[in-house]
């Protein structure tokens, strides 16, 4: 095999495993992703109505795409929206706890669209516990966690 091929077939190989990496469904410290199913804009529809439906609040829903194109930024961002969503009846509890944790409330969730695939992507509240010293809390920021998940998993199923 030549050189080239050689460089070639390692090329894809590489490429193909950061696509792989990159495609699964992760669970930082931090964020949660799952590809969509569903476009980005009828991904984002299902999770309003959902947190709707269960008595959460929408706070605000920003389509990024259209945002860049506002201020001249045209075809270099695929479709992307996030929405800023919760419950203050849970996150309020949080606050009382420690207030530096509002820095991260109410939650956020973007759905984006790389090479053809949509991804769904939502703020994971356990990683709050440490650096926010929420260990009397643990339960709720699990409840919250298990609820982010099950939803984003729903919603883009």
């Amino acid at each position: 095999m030549s050189t080239n091929s050689c460089c070639f077939y390692l090329t894809i190989l590489i490429f193909l495993q950061q696509q792989l990496l990159f495609t699964m469904q992760t669970m930082d410290d931090k964020v949660i992703t799952v590809k969509s199913n569903h476009s980005v804009k009828d991904t984002i529809d299902r999770m309003v109505k959902m947190i709707q439906d269960e008595n959460g609040i929408i706070f605000t829903r920003i389509d990024q795409k259209k945002a860049a194109e506002d201020v001249g930024i045209v075809d270099q961002l695929d479709d992307t929206e996030l929405i800023v969503f919760g419950n203050p009846r849970v996150g309020t509890q949080l606050m009382v706890e420690n207030g530096a944790v509002s820095i991260e409330l109410p939650l956020r969730a973007s759905c984006w669209k790389r090479n053809g695939i949509v991804y769904l992507s939502a703020t994971n509240p356990t990683a709050w516990e440490v650096p926010y010293n929420l260990s009397s809390k643990k339960e709720i920021l699990k409840k919250m966690s298990d609820n982010v998940i099950q939803m984003i998993e729903k919603v883009s199923s």
